[in-house]
């Protein structure tokens, strides 16, 4: 929890170093506490049942992997598609790109929003730099 924590507490322009020291505590930290809870599971069965033991103990484990997955990206989309249309379209609008092209943004799936993001592509900023040449002024850490 605590690593989570100090993952929330990093400002947007963080520096990278901080970024993987907090990520090594949290990998040790789950490492630290993963292998004595699957050996106390382990050790709670007869010695004859534990490689079955340890195929259910992976199959949940990897079962639970990716249902996660599928809800934390359900649950993001959700959120998304309530308030991101209005908001981009606002954001545009005020940082002077036209009505219809902001609109046209606006009306792009979430999800496709969402993998373009992880992809790299920021359409925005290609919208921002059109209508707002100062973003090309700023350092690069801030566009």
């Amino acid at each position: 929890a605590a690593s989570f924590l100090l993952l929330m507490l990093l400002p947007i322009d963080f520096n990278y170093a901080a970024f993987a020291a907090i990520l090594m505590f949290s990998g040790l930290s789950m490492g630290a506490f993963a292998a004595p809870n699957r050996a106390a599971v382990m050790n709670s069965l007869p010695a004859r049942d534990r490689g079955a033991g340890g195929g259910m103990n992976s199959t949940f484990q990897n079962s639970a992997q990716v249902l996660s997955i599928g809800i934390f990206f359900t649950l993001m989309i959700i959120g998304l598609s309530t308030t991101l249309s209005t908001t981009l379209v606002q954001g545009l609008v005020q940082h002077g790109v036209s009505a219809t092209a902001a609109r046209q943004v606006g009306a792009l799936p979430p999800v496709s929003i969402l993998f373009a993001a992880f992809l790299g592509y920021n359409p925005i900023r290609t919208l921002l730099a059109r209508a707002c040449w100062i973003i090309f002024r700023l350092p690069t850490a801030w566009r």
